[in-house]
């Protein structure tokens, strides 16, 4: 390719440059399009519930045993964990509580993080993983981390708010939190 750029005359090199950043520029404006939308509230896919404003859809497929997967699911990420649903049934939900750690890797594994397609939830309970291929693996990672973060923040201050209240009051905000979790 490198040659063949230098082969080209002047004229034809400045056109196929053009060209290359006209294409550049279309696809950075359709996904900002999309992510706009996303943004926006697009209607969730047909038979999902409605989801409230700062959640979406993602399409996924989840990975089984010999490379095989489950497709035709989708997920989205809550303040409280992840709901998978396949069509229009609820499929599967992972507390965030009962995760030990997220992620998303690319194949090759070395690609940038905006080009992940591997989307790996562990659990607590037993170490196991759950891996889902997703457009967007690493956006979804974040988000669970973002939703994670608020999570923890909001059980550390009930545990603060009943390390300082009486008994009978810490046993409510415990309570509480128990239903959280």
């Amino acid at each position: 390719i490198i040659q063949m750029l230098a082969d080209m005359p002047p004229s034809e090199l400045a056109q196929f440059m053009a060209s290359c950043a006209a294409r550049s520029a279309e696809a950075e404006r359709k996904s900002t399009q999309d992510d706009a939308q996303a943004e926006e509230g697009v209607p969730p896919p047909p038979g999902l519930p409605p989801l409230p404003p700062g959640q979406r859809y993602y399409a996924v497929a989840k990975v089984l045993r010999a490379g095989r997967t489950h497709g035709n699911l989708h997920l989205t990420v809550g303040d409280m964990g992840v709901q998978v649903y396949e069509g229009s049934k609820h499929y599967k939900s992972y507390g965030l509580t009962q995760l030990v750690s997220w992620g998303s890797y690319g194949d090759p594994e070395d690609v940038p993080p905006e080009q992940h397609t591997h989307l790996v939830l562990t659990k607590a309970k037993n170490g196991k993983s759950t891996e889902f291929v997703a457009a967007r693996a690493s956006e979804i990672a974040a988000e669970l981390s973002k939703r994670g973060k608020k999570l923890a923040q909001a059980m550390w201050e009930a545990d603060e708010q009943a390390e300082q209240a009486s008994p009978a009051d810490a046993a409510k905000i415990v309570a509480e939190q128990v239903e959280l979790g």
